[in-house]
């Protein structure tokens, strides 16, 4: 074997001593097509080596694997690359098996899958149990061969794309774990430079989604003689959104108008589902008080897509669906659209004007935010549980607090004999209002005058905590 590879790298300093200039089309084209299907094949083989050095194990043994923290750090010191090149390798190498992604080594032997692809497929597909078992189904429509054929039609960031929409399809409690990590990584940090100021942030993939969409709106269409690169004219607007914030007094304004913002792609059936979902209490995944607590999203429904074909965890849709406007799109056997209908369920004019001025702030405990900063949320969800659009089943929220409701399904209850919202736990305890004594505070049983039906948290059926 070693001879064998001996003379294919004298055959590869043969082939680059060549003189390709001399070459013109369309042999150059065929030839660079030869050559990428040959290093596609040879990746395949080399990561099958690189898991029988790990398989080994005594890689370890060596110099440079006895100064190593792992095999990854030891395939980086061996090939002199970086960390998340090594990375890749290895991850390759551990699933390229038939038992981990049946029929991929085949498809990039044959050269209709190129190594990008399965990188994605490798770093997107095999990362919880349900989905490892999804690929290695015999279901033709969410097998690995199903994602395959994927791979043979798309290019590599549509293809990315793909394998996300399905991953969120098979397990997407998963997806909303990773919402809840990514959203506790939320940051934003600003460092002075002598001739300016760094940023560096980290948002959730809707509010970067929601950050894109109004940067792009705030920098425009340039004009014929703006010498700017793309990324120039976006640094510019992040300064004019700042200033459109300071100069129209949107920090500390009110406001009963419509806010555009993101447009979000789900089947009727598919959000209803999800909603009721998040109000299943029954479930084990939930956990006590005071621990992380998921919902178990039945899996085989479609996602609910941002524009760029990016799936949102059910949480995440429930909360934009409590305060969006919503239309009815009807596609034909081709994705042709044949109709669409009105808006509904949207807090607007007077009606959006009377909750604001019910509430005049964050309804939350202890939170004064303005309206600028929240929406209008359904206490009892209009998408699950037929919670009408109207005052009396409104709140407002600010964004953060919005957000919190549907994570942590919250339930949310009118105290008519105080004129004010009390927020509880799941299991019940009350959300304290700072400031106010102890006999004030809910001990458990609805408050006197609450628009709950009964003296128990209601059923997921007939209130939706986390709408």
């Amino acid at each position: 074997m070693l001879a064998a590879i001996d003379r294919l790298g004298a055959l590869v300093t043969e082939i680059a001593g060549l003189p390709i200039d001399e070459i013109v089309e369309p042999q150059a084209t065929l030839a660079h097509t030869a050559l990428r299907r040959a290093q596609d094949a040879l990746g395949l083989i080399s990561a099958r080596f690189l898991g029988r050095i790990e398989a080994d194990g005594r890689w370890a043994t060596t110099p440079m694997g006895r100064g190593a923290r792992d095999f990854e750090e030891y395939v980086a010191k061996e090939s002199r690359g970086t960390r998340s090149g090594a990375k890749r390798q290895t991850r390759l190498a551990r699933t390229v098996t038939d038992d981990a992604v049946p029929g991929l080594a085949q498809a990039l032997t044959d050269g209709g899958v190129s190594l990008e692809h399965a990188d994605v497929l490798t770093r997107l597909g095999p990362t919880t149990p349900a989905r490892r078992e999804a690929l290695i189904s015999p279901d033709p429509a969410l097998n690995a061969g199903h994602l395959l054929d994927k791979a043979r039609e798309l290019g590599v960031d549509e293809f990315a794309k793909e394998v996300k929409r399905w991953a969120a399809k098979v397990d997407p409690t998963a997806d909303e774990k990773g919402h809840r990590t990514a959203t506790e990584r939320v940051t934003c940090t600003m460092a002075t430079r002598d001739d300016g100021v760094a940023l560096n942030a980290f948002m959730t993939a809707v509010d970067g989604a929601a950050f894109d969409a109004a940067l792009t709106a705030v920098a425009g269409v340039p004009s014929v003689d703006d010498p700017r690169s793309h990324a120039q004219r976006m640094g510019a607007a992040l300064g004019d959104m700042a200033r459109l914030v300071l100069d129209h007094g949107l920090a500390a304004g009110r406001s009963g108008g419509f806010r555009p913002h993101l447009t979000v792609q789900v089947s009727l059936e598919s959000l209803v589902a999800q909603v009721n979902a998040l109000a299943d209490t029954t479930r084990p995944e939930r956990g006590a008080r005071g621990a992380a607590a998921y919902p178990v999203i039945p899996a085989g429904w479609d996602a609910a897509l941002l524009a760029d074909g990016t799936p949102i965890p059910a949480s995440v849709l429930a909360r934009l669906a409590c305060d969006a406007e919503v239309s009815r799109v009807v596609f034909g056997p081709d994705s042709q659209v044949l109709d669409v209908g009105r808006s509904e369920r949207l807090y607007t004019g007077a009606m959006r004007r009377a909750v604001i001025a019910r509430d005049r702030h964050c309804a939350y405990p202890n939170c004064e935010r303005p309206p600028k900063f929240g929406e209008i949320h359904h206490v009892r969800h209009w998408a699950a549980h037929g919670g009408e659009t109207s005052v009396e089943n409104g709140i407002l929220l600010c964004w953060h607090h919005h957000a919190q409701v549907h994570s942590r399904y919250l339930i949310i209850r009118r105290d008519h004999a105080r004129a004010r919202w009390e927020f509880l736990e799941r299991d019940g305890t009350p959300i304290r209002h700072l400031g106010s004594g102890p006999d004030a505070e809910p001990k458990g049983d609805p408050p006197s005058g609450s628009c709950d039906h009964g003296g128990t948290p209601p059923a997921p059926d007939t209130l939706f905590g986390a709408a």
